[in-house]
């Protein structure tokens, strides 16, 4: 699974080219012009609030003073899901850059 996301990421920067501008607000961006990505997020165990709180980590602004880097991926598109007994949450994010580029986020579900 894990070459799979690096195949498409790959393929991503090909067709997108190497450069990547970060904005001042977001300057940890990673290199090579990662738009987005999706992560399972185990903690949260199924309770949208503190997902929602995990997107906010995400997004912070990073502290380049602090000991440890966290935060930073404002300008970065991304899926958290997170899974526990009695449901399945999902919170995304699409920053406006991206939107611009023509990407959307899409969401939807069926319940059973």
């Amino acid at each position: 699974m894990g070459q799979q996301v690096k195949q498409q990421q790959q393929q991503q920067q090909q067709s997108e080219g190497t450069s990547h501008q970060s904005s001042p607000q977001h300057s940890s961006s990673p290199p090579g012009g990662v738009s987005f990505f999706n992560v399972a997020v185990d903690e949260p165990n199924g309770d949208m609030a503190m997902l929602e709180k995990v997107m906010e980590g995400c997004n912070a602004l990073v502290d380049e003073a602090a000991e440890e880097r966290k935060g930073g991926a404002g300008d970065i598109g991304k899926f958290l899901l997170s899974a526990g007994d009695e449901q399945l949450v999902a919170y995304g994010h699409m920053p406006k850059a991206l939107e611009e580029k023509g990407l959307t986020l899409k969401v939807g579900g069926s319940g059973g």
